[in-house]
């Protein structure tokens, strides 16, 4: 029980200290307070600081709504309704709850700090990326706890922590280095390899990896096919203009 009862006090610390680093940024009190007490799933109404209902194109406000006395059933079925609106479908909207409008504050200061150099958290004071992802681990646990589907912008923040979109922009890259090898290699394959790492701007390992791996070297095979058609066609090598020329001189200068 002793040891219990010290975890939790720990887990109450460190939650208590995450929402309290929260409060020294221009983020919303009404949102950190509701997400704080458990109510991510509260709803948000969105004004302009004349109190009316804003716009997406508006400044806007939340105003998170108290507590209602409902189901969770109840609850569920409210918030898949509002999910498939008719109108949310083809505009952009506010997010609807406290979780996911606290969500959203959170991943533009992801944002910023992924984009700063030089010690971001300790030199220009930006909020830590170890505390964005606490609140958003917290507000995902609560929603699961009381049954609640999570919103859009916490999905988005997620996948940023995750850097599920970064693995996604290196597989592209890779993709369109491996593509760009096998055309250089069909034209000759005596390219050494650390030269073609750097033209392609990858690493010399990958190379060497793909240069062994029989599905790449088919496709080197089938550029060759090709390019020998274009020559028997006498459409290969492709005509350069001037500045093409001049362009392709500079690189293997500068190679």
């Amino acid at each position: 029980m002793e040891l219990l009862a010290s975890l939790r006090w720990k887990w109450n610390e460190l939650r208590k200290a995450a929402f309290d680093e929260l409060r020294k940024y221009p983020i919303p009190e009404s949102l950190i307070q509701a997400v704080q007490h458990f109510r991510p799933h509260a709803e948000v109404a969105w004004v302009t600081e004349q109190g009316n209902p804003a716009s997406i194109n508006d400044p806007a406000e939340p105003i998170v709504q108290p507590p209602k006395k409902e189901s969770k059933e109840k609850t569920i079925e409210s918030f898949a309704e509002s999910r498939v609106n008719a109108d949310d479908l083809l505009n952009v909207s506010f997010p609807k709850t406290a979780g996911d409008a606290l969500a959203g504050c959170l991943r533009s200061h992801l944002a910023k700090l992924r984009g700063a150099e030089n010690a971001p958290v300790r030199v220009r004071k930006m909020l830590a990326r170890s505390t964005i992802a606490t609140v958003a681990m917290d507000i995902l646990d609560t929603n699961q706890l009381f049954g609640n589907i999570a919103g859009d912008e916490l999905v988005e923040l997620l996948r940023e922590l995750l850097d599920v979109d970064k693995d996604k922009a290196k597989a592209d890259r890779q993709f369109a280095a491996r593509y760009e090898a096998a055309w250089i290699l069909a034209q000759d394959e005596r390219v050494p390899t650390r030269q073609l790492a750097r033209i392609l701007g990858v690493n010399a390992s990958s190379i060497s990896r793909w240069r062994k791996e029989p599905a790449f070297l088919e496709m080197v095979q089938d550029k060759q096919r090709v390019i020998s058609d274009l020559e028997s066609r006498d459409l290969w090598p492709p005509k350069l203009t001037d500045q093409e020329r001049v362009d392709l001189i500079a690189q293997r200068k500068k190679l």
